[in-house]
């Protein structure tokens, strides 16, 4: 874990089951360990890509750090989705998002972005997708400013596309 001597990173997804453990998970990790499994991938649509599209994930640092929670999201990605997985290098690094991070430290912000575009542009994937609205502004700013076409979106969002939701 990269180490930018500041705060500890507190979010709601941390902080919330401290005090509610039973009420509160997080969203891919309860949808992937839920009894009621998706429809099969031949049943599901989404615009704007092939049922095997390649996707490449990032994983939000209050996630995978914190939570341990990697499997999960690849799971419903692959299995739920239908997508070919594009594994990133350093997929668990943080993107420089960090909440406000990129606003309170910008440049320091900036250099973790370029670190994280150049692992996204080496997979080759199609599109990236992250389960952190944080993260997922930082990478699809990161994403215009370059001028890539490739869609950066949640992960909740793309499996909602491809229920037809």
């Amino acid at each position: 874990m990269q180490n930018y001597n500041h705060r500890p990173l507190v979010v709601c997804s941390i902080a919330l089951p401290m005090g509610f453990p039973a009420l509160v998970l997080y969203t891919a990790h309860s949808v992937a360990r839920s009894i009621i499994p998706l429809p099969p991938v031949s049943f599901l649509l989404f615009v704007g890509a092939s049922i095997k599209s390649r996707a490449s994930l990032s994983d939000p640092c209050h996630l995978g750090r914190e939570q341990a929670i990697t499997e999960e999201p690849r799971k419903l990605l692959v299995d739920s989705g239908g997508f070919e997985l594009v594994e990133m290098a350093e997929a668990n690094w943080c993107c420089g998002g960090a909440g406000s991070y990129n606003l309170s430290h910008p440049e320091m912000s900036h250099e973790i972005l370029a670190r994280k575009l150049s692992r996204i542009a080496d997979t080759g994937a199609e599109l990236v997708t992250t389960a952190c609205p944080a993260c997922l502004i930082q990478i699809a700013s990161g994403v215009w400013s370059h001028g890539w076409q490739r869609p950066v979106r949640h992960l909740v969002e793309l499996l909602a596309d491809r229920q037809g939701v």
